[in-house]
């Protein structure tokens, strides 16, 4: 994010730009049609590399429930971002 001095977690082993969506700074309003503009392509595409760094994000051995939940409840969105964009 220009500007900013963030580090998304697991980077540079995660290449958040292929996975995630950004919102510029100052147009969170604008959300909803940022989501919108995405097509199902890139949507399945953006799905497959997320589940490429799945064995990352998830714990087997010691759960960390919160983070999973959070991951979970994200991959839900995105899985209902791609059935809607498919079915729009």
């Amino acid at each position: 994010m220009p500007g900013f001095n963030i580090v998304l977690p697991f980077s540079p082993d995660l290449d958040w730009q292929s996975v995630s969506v950004t919102v510029p700074f100052g147009e969170h309003l604008q959300v909803a049609d940022i989501l919108r503009s995405i097509s199902p392509a890139e949507v399945c595409r953006m799905r497959q590399d997320l589940a490429m760094y799945a064995p990352y994000l998830v714990w087997s051995e010691t759960p960390h429930l919160v983070l999973q939940g959070v991951l979970h409840k994200a991959w839900k969105a995105v899985k209902y971002l791609g059935n809607k964009a498919v079915t729009s």
